[in-house]
């Protein structure tokens, strides 16, 4: 899957619109906390955190991991990136030419709050469990 294709479902979603949860509550001690995003859990990342601050794109099989088991799997990669300062992990349709169902996520150079995160409102790409880490 080439790179474009990864990273099309959060360019394609950058015109939506919707306020995260006001809870910007951050971890302390250098440790990474799961933000807590409001339901439905349709959240990409937004502008502040993408395309500029993107580390790392990744992408899995969506019979090979559950929601909270391909979130742990981004923020151990996080973990041992230096720099690394926050993530986003969801399930969407990927839309290149392969087409079904994936994991994606994403490591980004920024510390993020519920607020550099937004709703995907673009339904042929079907966002749903998103988690998302922070320093």
């Amino acid at each position: 899957m080439k790179a474009t294709t990864i990273f099309s479902i959060a360019m394609a979603a950058q015109a939506a619109t919707a306020a995260p949860m006001a809870d910007n509550t951050m971890a302390v001690d250098g440790e990474f906390k799961r933000l807590d995003l409001a339901e439905p859990l349709n959240w990409i990342s937004g502008e502040t955190l993408l395309p500029g601050r993107v580390m790392r794109g990744f992408h899995g099989d969506e019979h090979q991991y559950d929601a909270e088991s391909w979130a742990q799997y981004i923020l151990e990669n996080c973990i041992n990136t230096p720099g690394c300062k926050s993530t986003i992990s969801f399930s969407a349709i990927n839309s290149g030419s392969v087409g079904g169902r994936y994991w994606f996520g994403y490591t980004f150079s920024k510390a993020a709050t519920p607020d550099d995160y937004k709703r995907s409102t673009e339904k042929q790409y079907g966002v749903q469990a998103s988690i998302a880490y922070s320093l």
